[in-house]
């Protein structure tokens, strides 16, 4: 492994319209290290990281060193800037239904990437794509090319948004927020593919998180921001074991604890029995109207005055469409 770090940030200040939002942040990512970035909304996590790489708004100032694997970063000129994003650098946004484009399907978002850094086109790209897909362990490979991103689930899209980013064999990975809404199993998967991902290719990873949990269990070392200044940074174990910062020690012990209060009456507040929820498919021409999709399969549910009902299950597994059903907002029966 080499000795200098892979990505370097040394008092990076940045600043809109003369306004700070981060203060003299100092971090370091090593090869094959997890660098977890924490801190809560509004801290300036995100920010530090576009800015650092170049993704800022023209009336962004700043100010201070940057690095990338020796490499100065302060006085790119914009066409070095994109032949390292997406090659050297690799991003997974927080939202990819936002990040992916409505109006392009999979296999041409990939086949960009791939054209743009590799000069791959035609055939050559969709059979890379292809391995891409399978790399990040999505089925239906061919299908999902096709597809667009409306018709994949969170889970699938932040698989695709993976993909993209280790297209070009990065040497540094910024996940920011890369399991924000999705549920705790696909949470897993998607983080064991990470670092599954980052082992594999000796890659440094910028992991931007405001989930202490998660930090705990997939990152190396971390360091803590609040209102644009870092608080402290070291190894998971010794942070989360013995903070040295106040508002370290005071995020720990924000995290959630406790059991709920028993309800102390059985009456029905809502009550439904035998709900169930399906979709008609298309027709195809010339052919029969293949069976109807069930969304819900038929299912009995009690809420009591004061009591709080979890609806917990994967994505795609009709949580919210009960919801809809139980508010009239979609047909059911």
């Amino acid at each position: 492994m080499p000795d200098q770090p892979l990505f370097q940030l040394d008092a990076l200040t940045i600043a809109f319209d003369g306004m700070p939002v981060v203060d003299a942040l100092s971090l370091e990512v090593n090869h094959g290290e997890t660098l977890a970035l924490v801190g809560e909304s509004g801290s300036g996590k995100s920010v530090s990281a576009l800015g650092a790489l170049g993704l800022l708004p023209a009336n962004a100032s700043l100010t201070g060193g940057r690095r990338l694997d020796g490499l100065d970063l302060s006085d790119l000129s914009p066409r070095d800037w994109r032949r390292i994003r997406g090659s050297q650098v690799g991003f997974i946004f927080q939202e990819p239904m936002t990040s992916l484009n409505p109006l392009h399907n999979v296999g041409k978002q990939l086949g960009e990437t791939l054209r743009l850094h590799q000069g791959l086109t035609g055939q050559a790209a969709r059979r890379r794509s292809h391995e891409l897909l399978e790399r990040v362990r999505l089925p239906r490979t061919t299908e999902l090319l096709d597809a667009w991103p409306h018709q994949l689930s969170g889970g699938q899209r932040q698989r695709v948004m993976i993909a993209m980013a280790i297209a070009n064999n990065p040497r540094l990975l910024v996940a920011d927020e890369p399991t924000t809404a999705l549920d705790v199993t696909v949470q897993r998967e998607i983080l064991a593919l990470l670092a599954e991902l980052r082992d594999e290719r000796e890659m440094g990873m910028l992991f931007i998180t405001h989930d202490l949990n998660l930090v705990r269990h997939h990152a190396d070392r971390v360091c803590v921001m609040h209102q644009g200044r870092a608080q402290e940074t070291g190894t998971v174990s010794d942070v989360f074991s013995a903070p040295q910062s106040p508002y370290t020690r005071a995020l720990l012990d924000a995290e959630p604890s406790g059991r709920p209060s028993p309800v102390t009456t059985r009456s029905a507040l809502l009550e439904a029995r035998g709900v169930g929820v399906s979709f008609q498919r298309p027709k195809r021409l010339f052919q029969r109207r293949p069976a109807a999709f069930e969304a819900v399969k038929p299912l009995d549910l009690h809420v009591a005055p004061g009591e709080t009902l979890g609806i917990v299950g994967e994505s795609g597994s009709g949580k919210s469409t009960l919801a809809q059903a139980l508010l009239r907002l979609v047909p059911s029966r």
